[in-house]
Order: structure tokens, then C-alpha cells, then sequence
């Protein structure tokens, strides 16, 4: 067997480029995989997008994100037997409430409204289907691109995650004009207050 140089290393050589190797593909695999994400978790079922909202991440501001397009801080809150979506008000350091789609008098604009999943959730966690909120085109991420989506030739591809970030990536057909056009769009929810 192989020995390091170094006579002070006890470690025979092969055993520590393995050790390096486990150590690496270890942690490796638990970012990948999300087995290390204290966020939300997201399942992909049956082409259908679900999310488990803890407890914890409820009226808590995250933002929510559309690659390359834009985004929006929301919170998730409780109501009965929903969760619901918000976009705020958004109070700055110095106190101004910076307001909702430019208006004043919106406290708030509700953005989606989901069913919590009973047979999924519990009390600290609440299972819901989001994937109409992903295909949802009056969303204003982009003033100037408010094409709709055609639904049933879009569909969610994969779910990854990061730390404190989850990623839900779709394929979307829209309808502009009088042609189509299918493109890869991506979605994050990401936890800012780390």
C-alpha cells in the first residue's frame, strides 16, 4: 500500500483520497438532493406541483421568483382550510410602505388560494398543489408580457433545491399574437432571512 510522503501522516494514502472522496460525495448529495433544504419542500406528482409549507415559513416574507423575468416578495398565511399566497405592502428601513402594484390603497394582492391536502399535512405542515399558480399568466412579472399560457401543452420538468431555496422548473407554450412559442421558465422560492 501507498504512503503519503509526509512520514508525520499515519493516513496510508489510499484511505485518505477515499475518505476525501466519501466526505465530498456526501456532501455533494445532501445539497443536491435537498435532504439538507430547511425551506420548503416540493414534490413532482403525476406532472403536478406540490409544496409542503411549514408552520415556521408562514407570515414570513420570502420572495418568490421568476427567472429572468422578475420578482415579488410574498408570504404564505393560514385561513381555515387554505394557504393562501400574498404579495404585501413592503415597509423600508426608514418606514415607507412601499405599496402593491403601485396603488396605495392595496394593503395587499392576493395571488393564489390553495386547498390544504389533509391526508398530506399535519399540524406544523401543510401539503398544497401549486401548479396552476406556476401556468397563472396574469401575474405581473413583466408589465409588457402578459401572453397566456397554454395549459395543456405546459407542464412541470423537475424540482431542485438549494439551501434555502427551492426551484421549480416548467415548460411553458404561450400564446403571442397568432403563434406559439414554448420556452423553459423557471421559479424559486427563496428565504432571504437567513
Amino acid at each position: 500500500m501507498y504512503k503519503l510522503s509526509n512520514p508525520s501522516h499515519s493516513i496510508p494514502f489510499f484511505k485518505g483520497k477515499l475518505l476525501f472522496h466519501l466526505i465530498s460525495l456526501l456532501v455533494t448529495c445532501s445539497t443536491m438532493g435537498g435532504q439538507d433544504n430547511k425551506f420548503i419542500n416540493a414534490y413532482l406528482e403525476n406532472d403536478k406541483a406540490y409544496l409542503e409549507i411549514k408552520n415556521e415559513h408562514l407570515d414570513t416574507p420570502m420572495l418568490f421568483v421568476r427567472h429572468d423575468i422578475g420578482h415579488n416578495q410574498v408570504v404564505w398565511s393560514k385561513e381555515g382550510n387554505h394557504i393562501l399566497l400574498t404579495i404585501p405592502q413592503i415597509k423600508s428601513s426608514s418606514g415607507v410602505l412601499i405599496p402593491v402594484n403601485h396603488d396605495y390603497r392595496n394593503e395587499s394582492n392576493l395571488i393564489g388560494r390553495f386547498p390544504i391536502i389533509k391526508e398530506k399535512s399535519h399540524s406544523d405542515l401543510f401539503y398544497i398543489d401549486v401548479t396552476k399558480l406556476l401556468f397563472n399568466s396574469t401575474l405581473k412579472w413583466n408589465p409588457k408580457n402578459l401572453d397566456p399560457v397554454l395549459t395543456e401543452r405546459s407542464y412541470v420538468k423537475s424540482i431542485h433545491f438549494l439551501k434555502n431555496e427551492t426551484i421549480v422548473s416548467t415548460v411553458q407554450t404561450i400564446q403571442r399574437d397568432n403563434n406559439q412559442k414554448t420556452d423553459n421558465v423557471n421559479f424559486s422560492s427563496i428565504n432571504y432571512r437567513i
